[in-house]
């Protein structure tokens, strides 16, 4: 008996990734757009409850699309499957999260939870045999990045023990559509780890490649219709095992089972083939048509995320055959040499042949492959994700947002040391990290490592540090406390005062330049510089101080 599964669509491209994911699922199922039963395909009849819920001669699909803007929902309300899904299934909210993690985390994504996680346990609860949800998002939006952590909070409390999924969309620097991608993908990365049981990462540069090299075609960050339709391809070859019957099906626990070696390792590399126009004609010799099909899927140019996994090692990986080639061929075909560069191979297989979409340009052969491999040069993403990040929080830009809706620097912080982590975990796993080494710094910039993290930022022609860090501009302040551990030094301008003991030891007080402590009768430091307790001159503000903070060059730094 198939097991059964609940997706959950959420923000814009989790949702316009689902229209695009049932609307092939229909025509796999044979489910019309409005859910009544339409001309049954082969084994649709017995396998189409395994994704829709069934009344009678209609079929729902066991879905959930949320998100805080009503835009996108409205579109599915009001478009050609506005009959397929239940009503109570199609939430939104009055205002989006603009974008900002922060927002849709702990503003408006707590408005619609209690409605969201209601419906998908009554999703849940219908079914007789769950086997896992699958989450639809992305990393890079407001709701995507700030509800989908909330909710798995919700999912884990509820279903312990279940596969929780994610089909992730990571952010591309040649399509990005927010300014703060990395803010929200480095604090999503960090709340969401410990409560997945794995990532399939889909990235927006890898579907350009893709477009551009088979379909020449081009794709705009305003239209990813091709990009969806292509990625539900994907997700249909990954799902069949669960959805159709087969003797060498894998299922959604095999998934996290055969692919996640050590508990953080669960960011996953999908490729998929073949890759065709519509009106392409198949190679008449089928030994040489399965070599092309394995030698394409296991590619970097169709990988779905743009990493260079080429001649490196696999921690593990899962072949999906699909259609006509059978396992047989398809090991004869990996031969040794791939048998040996991946190390630890899965593979499986199923007898239903892809299903093509109509008036899409996208064609279909008689055979699919569909790889998930877990290879540790994911960690290029996530390094060029953390150069990015560094360079904005550096400046300290586009933070005041985030604070006023409860996400402050002491997370920020945390999370960058979490994005440094998954770097660190994937290169210990591998014996020789060389292999995946990458650019980590700007030309000039000392790289900064896992351990060697630390966001400080000196200002220009004066000391301290002045650059974003746990709490204020430095851990306190501008420094450790203010400009130093409190104020200009450990306590004023040295340990307590001036020196040791308010004016110094003398009692003489510190009378060159530099900042004043209390106690002293020098006039201290004129010019930029940090500023003590009891300091009239300009600079960063330490603790007492009148001043409105940081005067001189360079950025200022609100306070929470």
């Amino acid at each position: 008996m198939l097991g059964k599964t609940v997706s959950v669509h959420i923000g814009q491209a989790g949702c316009q990734l689902g229209h695009a994911v049932w609307e092939l699922y229909c025509l796999e199922h044979g489910v019309q757009a409005d859910g009544r039963a339409g001309p049954w395909k082969a084994c649709a009849r017995e396998t189409a409850e395994s994704a829709f819920s069934r009344n009678g001669n209609r079929f729902t699909p066991r879905a959930v699309m949320c998100d805080t803007d009503p835009t996108v929902i409205d579109e599915v309300r009001h478009g050609a499957y506005r009959q397929l899904f239940a009503p109570d299934c199609l939430i939104s909210h009055k205002e989006g999260a603009a974008g900002n993690y922060a927002v849709g985390r702990n503003a408006v994504g707590r408005a619609i939870l209690p409605q969201v996680s209601q419906a998908v346990r009554r999703q849940a609860e219908a079914c007789d045999r769950l086997e896992g949800l699958i989450l639809y998002h992305s990393y890079g939006g407001g709701t995507g990045s700030g509800f989908t952590p909330l909710l798995m909070e919700s999912l884990r409390n509820s279903y312990g023990r279940k596969t929780l999924l994610q089909m992730a969309v990571y952010p591309s620097p040649k399509l990005a559509t927010g300014t703060v991608e990395p803010y929200n993908t480095v604090a999503c990365l960090q709340a969401c780890e410990p409560l997945s049981s794995g990532v399939i990462l889909l990235d927006n540069e890898a579907m350009y490649g893709i477009i551009q090299k088979y379909f020449g075609g081009s794709m705009t960050s305003s239209d990813y219709t091709r990009a969806n339709r292509l990625c539900a391809q994907l997700i249909s070859s990954l799902t069949a095992g669960f959805r159709f019957s087969g003797e060498q099906n894998a299922t959604l626990a095999d998934i996290s089972t055969n692919l996640i070696p050590y508990p953080r390792l669960i960011y996953l590399s999908p490729s998929y083939a073949p890759m065709r126009r519509s009106g392409y004609v198949e190679s008449s010799d089928k030994r040489a048509a399965s070599q092309q099909l394995v030698a394409e899927a296991l590619s970097d140019e169709n990988l779905f995320v743009k990493v260079a996994a080429k001649n490196k090692p696999f921690l593990a990986a899962c072949m999906m055959f699909r259609g006509a080639l059978s396992v047989s061929e398809g090991k004869s075909v990996l031969g040794r040499t791939w048998s040996d560069l991946f190390g630890r191979v899965k593979i499986a297989h199923n007898d239903q042949p892809p299903t093509r979409v109509p008036d899409t340009g996208i064609d279909v052969g008689p055979s699919a492959l569909a790889v998930l491999s877990n290879t540790p040069a994911v960690v290029g993403k996530f390094r060029n994700l953390g150069r990015k990040f560094d360079s904005m929080f550096g400046q300290g830009a586009f933070l005041a947002t985030y604070f006023a809706n409860g996400y402050n620097r002491d997370q920020f912080v945390s999370a960058r040391e979490h994005l440094s982590s998954i770097d660190q975990a994937y290169m210990e796993s591998v014996d020789d990290p060389s292999v995946y080494d990458t650019p980590t710094a700007s030309p000039g910039e000392q790289p900064r490592g896992p351990e060697q993290y630390r966001m400080k930022f000196s200002r220009p022609n004066g000391p301290g540090f002045h650059g974003p860090s746990l709490d204020g501009s430095g851990l306190d302040g501008s420094g450790l406390d203010g400009s130093g551990l409190d104020g200009s030094g450990l306590d004023g301008s040295g340990l307590d005062g001036s020196g040791l003991d308010g004016s110094g030891l003398d009692g003489l007080g510190y009378t060159g330049p530099g900042p004043r402590g209390p106690g002293s009768k020098s006039p201290g430091s004129k010019g930029p510089g940090p500023r003590g307790p009891g300091s009239k001159s300009p600079g960063s503000r330490g603790p007492g101080s009148k001043s409105p903070g940081f005067q001189g060059p360079g950025p200022r730094y609100y306070e929470e």
